[in-house]
Formats: structure tokens, C-alpha cells, sequence
């Protein structure tokens, strides 16, 4: 899976992901960051994935949830917007 939104929206680079949630950031409901494995994400009622490899998930309050890879994830914590905005960031331990 490439980084992307469910939804279909799909970034073609790092910096078109930056730029859209920079965008869009009053629309940012809160970040989880994945420890330990696949993560499997509930959408309107309906449990999606399980996806390997994801560095980041990022909540909207519109409902469109954004899973990045960790390349992506770590160019748009190490700019600081979420920081800056105080946007809720945590880590989402995989279930057993």
C-alpha cells in the first residue's frame, strides 16, 4: 500500500503531504504513531487493513483518516506543525 488517504486521495511526494495537512491542519483531529506491528484501522463502521509497515495515521475531523509510511512520518513530525497547532500525537500499541 502507498501512502494514502482512505478515501483514494493519494500524495505523489513528501512535500504534497506536508503541504495538504499543513493545509487542512484545523482538520487534524489527532496523530497516532503505530509500535509493533500491522495496524488495522476502523473507518464509518467498517474494520480495514491490516497494513504493514505504517509510520503514522493521521485522524481528520471530516472522517478521512491518512496512513503514511514512516519516510512520510517522520519529514511531517520533524517540521513541528502538529506540535506548533498542539495536536494531539500518540503512540498506538498493536493488540495481541
Amino acid at each position: 500500500m502507498a501512502d494514502d488517504t482512505i478515501g483514494h486521495l493519494h500524495f505523489d511526494s513528501d512535500e504534497d503531504a506536508l503541504r495538504h495537512l499543513k493545509e487542512r491542519a484545523d482538520d487534524i483531529a489527532q496523530v497516532a504513531i503505530p509500535v509493533g506491528g500491522p495496524v488495522s484501522v476502523l473507518h464509518k463502521g467498517q474494520t480495514l487493513g491490516p497494513y504493514p509497515g505504517i509510520g503514522m495515521i493521521v485522524f481528520m475531523v471530516s472522517g478521512d483518516i491518512h496512513l503514511l509510511r514512516p519516510p512520510r512520518a517522520e519529514l511531517i513530525l520533524n517540521d513541528g506543525f502538529l506540535h506548533r497547532m498542539r495536536i494531539q500525537i500518540r503512540l498506538l500499541e498493536a493488540r495481541q
